[in-house]
């Protein structure tokens, strides 16, 4: 029967899916797996896994002479891998005696990236047993990937939306925050990661949402996955950008997080501030957040001085106040960053800069007392920050003004 109409035909092929679907047991699959002992469940994700490395299309292998032997140890046969590994050989040449693969469909790939998701956090308890085949099956994946597809895609949010749900288990908090530059250069290709911003910018907010506690006992090393991937959010046009943004605001406002988050999170805020495609509405928040940073740091120099050079950060912090260099590696970043706003072509933007940068270097007692305290710091941020932006600012308009002055003289010649 022909229907007429794309919402009635849609409402057709979802149910052939979802009758599809009922026909494969899935479900079934997913839940029965609860059952399951861990050497069965880690053998039914061995299987999993091999089918999608057996099949993969030359677009989602890696090319080049340097990948050309995994590529060779993956071909058709990386599946009930008798060691537990992903390069198993003895394991591959068992299984092309004893069974055949037939080819998969491309429709197949990414329902076998969801099952193992699926399976996965139906037994989330049991995250630590399965976490090596999984890292090394999400590794392997996303370095291989040369160009964006559905089942690329469909083990990119698996690996996010393992890390949104796991992050907080015992001992999965540094392995999964590390496993997120899998979906960063150079692991990754540069368009497959442009093309995931909007599922990591949504990816990351999950995450800063759900396990702020589990944030808080990562070492700083561990935060550089994450504060990469908001980065690359920042300079893409559309949702990813903002949700990315909303992770970064929730990092500096949550209560948990705010002795632990490291320094080098200016960075991110600076490639808000500085991105073309984010709004000026965007822009100018970032700039508050910079604010905020600079209110925290005033804090934290200030029991400097009560607690004679005793950190009031949280134990493990890495912003420690009796570090010698405190305002060179945590001040003069949020002062650079202010100077690029100041820079912005959006009049609205530039101005709002400025009056934080005044307020940064004039208003603020702790930096008057920088002149006096380190006076090279300040010499410093003087000749290589402040003269340089005056330049910039005042040039365009010392140009204006001398082309009205010829155009004055030379109405005055005529006459």
């Amino acid at each position: 029967q022909r229907h007429r109409g794309s919402g009635t035909e849609l409402g057709v092929l979802r149910t052939l899916a979802r009758d599809q679907l009922t026909g494969c047991m899935a479900r079934d699959l997913i839940s029965n797996s609860r059952e399951l002992s861990d050497g069965s469940l880690r053998a039914l994700l061995h299987s999993l896994v091999a089918v999608v490395h057996a099949h993969l299309p030359s677009e989602e292998k890696g090319g080049g002479s340097a990948g050309r032997g995994q590529d060779d140890a993956m071909d058709e046969g990386l599946g009930l891998l008798m060691g537990g590994g992903l390069d198993s050989e003895p394991a591959i040449q068992h299984l092309r005696r004893q069974v055949y693969l037939p080819p998969l469909s491309s429709a197949c790939l990414p329902f076998a990236e969801v099952l193992i998701t699926e399976i996965v956090l139906r037994n989330r308890d049991r995250m630590t047993t399965m976490w090596p085949l999984l890292a090394g099956h999400y590794k392997l994946r996303l370095q291989h990937a040369r160009a964006m597809t559905f089942s690329v895609e469909k083990a990119a949010t698996g690996l996010l939306r393992l890390a949104a749900r796991v992050l907080s288990r015992e001992g999965m908090a540094q392995p999964l925050a590390e496993a997120l530059s899998w979906l960063l250069p150079p692991h990754a290709q540069q368009p497959v990661t442009r093309a995931l911003v909007p599922h990591i910018g949504a990816g990351v907010l999950r995450i800063v949402t759900a396990h702020a506690v589990a944030l808080s006992t990562l070492p700083p090393s561990a935060w550089r996955p994450i504060f990469e991937l908001l980065k690359v959010c920042a300079p893409e046009p559309g949702d990813g950008a903002a949700k990315a943004f909303e992770a970064l605001c929730l990092l500096l406002h949550e209560p948990q997080l705010k002795a632990c988050v490291p320094v080098t999170c200016v960075a991110v805020v600076g490639s808000f501030v500085t991105s073309r495609s984010a709004s000026s509405s965007m822009a100018r928040a970032a700039l508050d957040l910079l604010r905020i940073l600079h209110a925290r740091l005033q804090v934290l120099i200030s029991g400097e001085a009560a607690t004679g050079g005793a950190s009031l950060a949280a134990p493990g912090s890495p912003l420690k106040v009796g570090a010698p260099n405190l305002w060179g590696s945590c001040w003069v970043p949020i002062i650079r960053v202010l100077t690029e706003g100041a820079l912005d072509p959006r009049t609205t933007v530039r101005l709002h800069a400025l009056t934080l940068l005044r307020d940064a270097l004039v208003n603020d007692p702790h930096a008057r007392s920088l002149q006096t305290s380190t006076p090279t710091l300040m010499h410093a941020i003087i000749v290589d920050i402040l003269i340089p932006l005056a330049l910039q600012v005042v040039t365009p308009y010392e140009e204006e003004e001398e082309e009205e002055d010829d155009e004055a003289e030379g109405g005055g010649e005529e006459e």
